[in-house]
């Protein structure tokens, strides 16, 4: 080997020995760093220009093994063989082959904690508690304001004081909500004007002197400006046991409760939803039937207002009779072979025949043995024909009893078409229960007859030739009434 080849060589071994002492001193200092080998190709580029690039290097073969010359050679310089074999054999073959030649991975720093964390985390943690003080603040003072603002608007709780307001004409809901704030009666006058402009369209309140309070509402404080005051008149009505159906409706218009024609409208047909009148609707009533409610509208005390409808005044009535009108009154007419409001006519006859209570159940007797006996087609009673007449008489003639309609019982079979009154419960039950009348040695008898005196007392009869006598008696009796009520008569003529 010349001596200049022998000199290019140490100097290839120099800069490769150069290049592994800068990459090692990098390491060392900053082993975190990601340091990129050089690539072959600089490195045969720096040999390249040190040596011809057509002659060929005999002493490094292609393999990248240096050759025994070279070993040699280099044995030949102490210092530069230390160093040669102070490097691992396996670097060597490393930085000669280029293929195996790569990026050194990166390394993730680590992060290790320390008083800069802390500090971060406590800021963090002292905003975050700061947010939720804000937050809360704010809740708490807007839901004390709602409910401030609530109670002036609906005065849950406000002293129950009294003022008097005077409303002038013209007065605007602004004018008026300063007025009320300056009175004590309300808190916030902006709210108050929102809340009437919203509730009305025209700021129409009626002049005048009012008693306001601060226990009053908004609602309640609009209304009293704004609406006409009203007084409910009320009245009560008495209407006493046989009454019929025209004269209850005249009392009632006569104390301004409802009017006539309204009350027939209701009685014929609104669709009332009580029990007994379900079942009257299932029955077949007389087209000669003078109203539909005859004999329901209970006969008792009543207060009603005078701008009561009417369909509420009779549904009193009918809620009374309901009451009255036990359950088992119903399984009574079926063992008496009526429906129940055949009892309730039977009962209107009852009522209006009898003079007095003891009479009823032995009235409902007579009755009742007519009804169940073939012998008496004709009920005969002088009621119903006063029912006909639509007029009281105390006598009535024989053209009275001879008056064509159905509800004469003297001319037509059975029942009238309807009750002729309406009765109270003493009827009703006299008709559900009759009984016999005594004779003088207290035996009970049929009676098929009976009569009544001008003062209320009745004889009972169980043949037409007793039947006859009575009469007779009844006569005697009304005279003698009369000539007693004579001297009283003239003694109150007197004291006039």
């Amino acid at each position: 080997m010349s001596e200049d080849n022998k000199n290019n060589n140490y100097e290839d071994i120099d800069e490769i020995l150069k290049i592994l002492d800068e990459y090692s001193n990098t390491e060392k200092k900053d082993p975190e760093t990601t340091q990129i080998q050089p690539k072959v190709e600089d490195l045969s580029e720096s040999s390249a220009e040190k040596a011809p690039p057509e002659e060929k290097r005999a002493d490094i073969p292609e393999n990248g093994h240096f050759t025994d010359s070279v070993s040699s050679s280099v044995s030949g310089d102490s210092s530069m063989l230390a160093h040669f074999s102070a490097s691992d054999n396996d670097d060597t073959n490393t930085i000669a082959s280029k293929d195996e030649l790569t990026p050194i991975p990166k390394r993730k720093k680590k992060h290790r904690g320390g008083i800069g964390d802390g500090k971060i985390i406590a800021s963090s943690l002292f905003k975050a508690i700061m947010y939720i003080v804000f937050v809360l603040a704010v809740s708490a003072y807007c839901a004390y304001y709602i409910i401030v603002v609530a109670n002036d608007v609906f005065a849950f709780e406000k002293p129950d004081a009294e003022y008097t307001l005077t409303v002038a004409e013209g007065l605007t809901t602004d004018q008026l909500a300063v007025e009320l704030n300056e009175m004590g009666i309300i808190s916030y006058p902006k709210i108050f004007s929102l809340y009437v402009k919203y509730k009305i369209k025209e700021e129409d309140y009626i002049a005048g002197n009012y008693a306001v309070s601060p226990n009053m509402n908004y609602e309640e404080i609009v209304s009293l400006l704004t609406t006409v005051p009203y007084t409910r008149v009320q009245v009560s009505v008495t209407i006493p046991e046989g009454y019929t159906t025209d004269q209850i409706i005249d009392l009632l218009v006569e104390k301004g409760v409802g009017d006539r024609s309204k009350f027939i409208e209701v009685i014929n047909n609104y669709p009332f939803k009580h029990d007994f009148i379900s079942k009257l609707n299932e029955l077949t009533l007389s087209a000669n039937r003078t109203y539909r409610l005859d004999g329901y509208l209970f006969p008792d005390t009543y207060f009603f207002y005078q701008d009561d409808e009417e369909v509420n005044v009779i549904n009193k009535f009918l809620n009374n009779f309901e009451n009255k009108y036990e359950d088992g009154y119903y399984d009574r007419c079926e063992k008496l072979g009526m429906t129940f409001d055949e009892l309730i006519t039977l009962a209107s006859m009852i009522q209006a025949e009898a003079k007095l209570a003891v009479d009823f159940e032995y009235i409902s007797g007579v009755f009742h043995n007519r009804l169940n006996s073939s012998s008496f087609v004709y009920l005969e009673s002088d009621a119903t024909v006063q029912y006909c007449l639509n007029v009281r008489n105390v006598d009535l003639t024989q053209e009275d009893l001879e008056v064509d309609n159905p509800y004469n019982t003297y001319k037509y079979k059975g029942l009238p078409p309807g009750a002729i009154c309406n009765p109270g419960i003493d009827a009703i039950t006299a008709a559900l229960y009759p009984d016999d009348p005594l004779d003088n040695s207290g035996a009970s008898y049929t009676a098929y007859y009976f009569v009544s005196n001008k003062y209320g007392k009745t004889y009972y009869a169980s043949t037409n030739k007793k039947h006859e006598q009575n009469k007779k008696q009844v006569a005697e009796d009304n005279i003698a009434y009369e000539a007693a009520q004579k001297p009283e008569e003239e003694s109150e003529n007197e004291d006039t």
